[in-house]
């Protein structure tokens, strides 16, 4: 397992954004042959109710760069300063490259910026 160290770091803010538009499990029983009975069950194990749609053309790295640009003019931060970005999602853009490497594309980070 590989395993890093950091020193003299701190996370200053976090921030997320997520699709305006959602369903319910219950309004999409195709995926549950129709079975409204196993769309409740899936509800209970997995614990959630509906899920959010992104609009088409929307893509993890828009999403991401919508929170980086919140949470800096929030911060009242200059980008200039960050010596590191951490970008997490549940769904790549891509499998190959990796949508972080978009998502540092439309950013714009540093030159001295690390990619961890």
């Amino acid at each position: 397992m590989a395993q890093s160290t950091f020193q003299h770091f701190a996370i200053k803010g976090i921030s997320t954004v997520v699709p305006a538009d959602e369903t319910r499990l219950q309004d999409e029983l195709q995926y549950f042959g129709g079975d409204a009975k196993k769309a409740a069950r899936a509800t209970k194990v997995v614990g959630i109710d509906r899920r959010r749609i992104a609009p088409h053309g929307v893509t993890a790295a828009d999403l991401c760069q919508q929170a980086a640009e919140n949470l800096l003019t929030g911060m009242g931060v200059d980008p200039v300063g960050i010596d590191a970005l951490i970008f997490a999602s549940q769904m790549a853009d891509h499998f190959l490259p990796t949508t972080s490497l978009y998502f540092a594309a439309q950013v714009g980070p540093p030159k001295n910026m690390r990619r961890l």
